[in-house]
């Protein structure tokens, strides 16, 4: 997906590739954020060592 980011012009571009790169980012972000949110939890509840 990157790829066809990065070889993708002002003149080849229009407003559904940004939309559809932009609904893709999104998920992928929100993914990793709910990961992290979990591990956080998890760390938070362990005893001190």
């Amino acid at each position: 997906m990157l790829d066809s980011v990065c070889n993708m012009t002002s003149r080849n571009a229009d407003h559904l590739d940004l939309k559809r790169f932009s609904s893709v980012a999104t998920l992928l972000l929100q993914d990793g954020c709910d990961v992290l949110q979990v591990a956080e939890q998890q760390a938070l509840q362990l005893p001190a060592q």
